[in-house]
């Protein structure tokens, strides 16, 4: 399979994704787009196997990685920022505590769950 015939299966399982999960979500059913994201997601890294082509090249993979960790490093700082000010203002709102305090928990469980990942990938991860 080459990179372009991969590329076209994956545009038509987010085409089919986006179908379903929209029409399942006007139904009110939300099983149906979690096991369809299951499935689709199955079926595109069997695909992705397949395909005989270099895919991406180490400076790709390099640059996904500071990329990630930029946003990380900001959606952490926003949400910081966010909290802080929310909690400032409760006297306004009583309700901006809780939202404050769940920026708060989010921020700490991104962090906890990107040193997790960190030290598995570090350990279990590939090695060339």
């Amino acid at each position: 399979m080459t990179s372009k015939q991969y590329n076209i299966i994956k545009v038509i399982a987010v085409v089919a994704l986006g179908v379903m999960g929209g029409r399942a979500v006007v139904w009110g059913n939300f099983i149906t787009p979690i096991l369809g994201l299951a499935v689709i997601s199955a079926g595109l890294l069997y695909f992705r196997g397949h395909v005989k082509e270099v895919m991406v090249d180490e400076r790709d993979i390099q640059i996904s990685g500071h990329a990630a960790s930029l946003t990380i490093r900001t959606f952490s700082w926003l949400l910081v920022v966010a909290a802080m000010v929310l909690y400032a203002m409760r006297s306004t709102n009583p309700a901006f505590v809780i939202a404050a305090g769940m920026f708060s928990y989010l921020v700490c469980f991104l962090l906890v769950l990107l040193t997790a990942f960190y030290y598995y990938l570090k350990k279990y991860g590939k090695q060339n």
